[in-house]
């Protein structure tokens, strides 16, 4: 590299460096000599781990918990700023704090910022809520107060709280277990494991289902693959306060590579493209051996904006709208549909599954929707790291059924009345013209017997 001579033990460790950083640098080229500039990214998302679909971080009181917040993109790393119960917690790319809740932060708002303290620059920034699972409180009584011939002794049950504590190891530990808590009644010591990325991808499930994970043997210089988080499912036949019977927790666990002293390669990529964005194997040789470490360069964006959306008919019951997908960013995106009535504020959420490709036109029918109603409809794509900006607002009218239509219609209830009128009019007719016949036999019969015919 240098085109000098170094020591057996410099060459030890020099083929035993890794590649710690992939740089991106913007390049420019002039007749006069060749440079590099390298390019400032902001931060791209920030979001804070272990949030569910309602916004909510869960934990159990008086329990471990560790809130932790995670910036993406960015160059040079952003600061994070996370504020828990007011105090401040910081750090590079993400931050966190683990502490024992008390019942009486349940609720409180947890809120982290990603930017540049040194500028006064922080351009994102999100929140969520603590929601605290509480450990149920259990009063003495009297046994001799209760009205049965035997003693009997009350236990309340609850469903398992789940605590994964946080690891980091280093990649020449080869022996490595991650620890599980598991409070519940009935009581229960195994659960299930699984290996999630840092974007939430599920990588791998486990057999093995003890409260303590050993995660199997590896070699060294395969063992950064283990970084990730990992999740603990357990049930012990109680629903939990989440309304479900199954329990989850989750850590993070981190393989350090160890930093010697050697060279740092950047790896230049100008004028990016979609195509780019793909996994790349960068090799060191020093003579015939090499040190390989594979890469993996992500888009780190929100996708784009569905284009075209609109409505394509309107039925009774149903809607059905259309849009092209746009380009997903790096990540598999997932297509939301919201829709109100006209006059309310409150949008309702519709997830749509499809596998439609970006650039090909898409069809989505909603249903379960009420006659002759104005509702206005929208859309937008989500990603692992953000979402995109929603539509413009379509609106139309469902129509009514020909049944209601006859039933409500003005016209319809005058022909109604027109033609039992004229039913009225044909039984009197008929009912007069019986009456007159008979009169005029019982005349003809009165004559014929006066004038001695036989009857």
């Amino acid at each position: 590299m240098d085109g000098g001579k170094r020591s057996s033990t410099e060459r030890h460790k020099f083929c035993n460096v890794k590649i710690r950083n992939v740089e991106m640098l913007l390049a420019r080229q002039s007749k006069k000599n060749l440079g590099s500039k390298r390019l400032t990214i902001g931060p791209t998302s920030v979001y804070i781990e272990n949030v569910d679909q309602d916004n909510k971080i869960l934990g159990i009181e008086g329990q471990d918990m560790t809130i932790k917040c995670t910036s993406m993109g960015g160059q040079p790393p952003p600061d994070i700023k996370l504020v828990i119960l007011g105090s401040n917690y910081t750090g590079s790319r993400s931050a966190q704090h683990t502490f024992k809740p008390h019942s009486s932060d349940d609720g409180s708002t947890v809120t982290c910022q990603a930017g540049y303290n040194q500028i006064n620059f922080n351009p994102l920034s999100t929140f969520a809520y603590i929601h605290l699972m509480f450990k149920p409180v259990i009063t003495a009584f009297d046994p001799e107060t209760l009205s049965t011939d035997e003693n009997k002794l009350f236990v309340s049950s609850y469903a398992p709280g789940v605590t994964v504590n946080n690891k980091t190891f280093p990649l020449y530990q080869s022996h490595r277990q991650i620890d599980s808590t598991l409070d519940s009644n009935p009581t229960i010591n195994t659960c299930t494991w699984r290996h999630k990325s840092t974007y939430g991808k599920n990588i791998r499930d486990f057999i093995d289902n003890n409260q303590t994970l050993t995660l199997p043997t590896v070699p060294a210089d395969k063992r950064y693959q283990d970084t990730g988080e990992y999740v603990c499912t357990a049930e012990n036949g109680i629903i939990g306060i989440n309304e479900q019977l199954k329990q989850t927790g989750s850590g993070y666990v981190i393989c350090n590579e160890v930093e010697l002293d050697g060279y740092t390669v950047t790896l230049a990529i100008s004028d990016l493209q979609k195509s780019d964005f793909t996994n790349y194997t960068l090799r060191l040789y020093y003579g015939s051996q090499y040190v390989q470490h594979d890469v993996t360069l992500e888009s780190a964006s929100a996708p784009e904006t569905p284009s075209n959306f609109s409505i394509t008919s309107s039925r009774q019951t149903s809607i059905t709208v259309q849009w092209i997908p746009g380009y997903d960013g790096g990540q598999k995106q997932t297509f939301y549909l919201q829709y109100r009535t006209t006059g309310k504020n409150t949008w309702v959420h519709k997830v749509i599954k499809t596998d439609s490709k970006p650039g090909k036109q898409s069809f989505y029918t909603l249903s379960g929707l009420q006659e002759k109603t104005t509702y206005e409809l929208r859309m937008y794509a989500q990603n692992a790291f953000n979402q995109s900006r929603k539509t413009d607002i379509e609106a139309t009218t469902t129509q009514q059924s020909v049944f209601t239509e006859a039933q409500t219609s003005p016209n319809a209830v005058t022909g109604a009345v027109a033609g039992v009128l004229v039913v009225l009019l044909i039984v009197c007719a008929i009912i007069t013209s019986i009456v007159l016949l008979k009169r005029e036999n019982v005349s003809l019969y009165i004559n014929m017997h006066d004038q001695g015919f036989p009857l």
